[in-house]
């Protein structure tokens, strides 16, 4: 409010549901947000995405047998399903693995559902 008199026309915004994808049966993302008319009166002359988090992930390493865990949330409910987002997590852990030689290394998501989804 203390810049709107900087800042010329009207600003929207506008928060995109399920993002990473809607569970099944669902809509989400942005066709959901278009097709609820978030891009009308006012149509806006540019959009500026950005993230609010833009990594939730983690790096955990168990007290006990030193394993390292390669964590990574994501709000989709079968993110193993995607090959795209596994070929990102293999790479983190590759990266975990080269850092800890020897170490074990595991990699898992965490689905929006509370689910741990372990990747072998």
């Amino acid at each position: 409010a203390s810049v709107r008199d900087q800042i010329p026309g009207t600003v929207k915004f506008i928060f995109q549901p399920a993002e990473e994808g809607p569970p099944p049966g669902e809509e989400g993302g942005a066709p959901l947000v278009i097709k609820d008319g978030a891009l009308q009166n006012p149509k806006p002359d540019a959009i500026f995405g950005l993230h609010v988090i833009s990594r939730i992930d983690r790096l955990v390493r168990h007290r006990e047998t030193g394993t390292w865990w390669v964590l990574d949330y994501k709000s989709a409910a079968h993110p193993d399903r995607d090959a795209a987002l596994i070929a990102q997590m293999q790479r983190y852990r590759v990266a975990v693995q080269n850092a800890n030689p020897g170490a074990t290394v595991r990699a898992a998501f965490l689905t929006g559902q509370g689910e741990l989804v372990s990747l072998e």
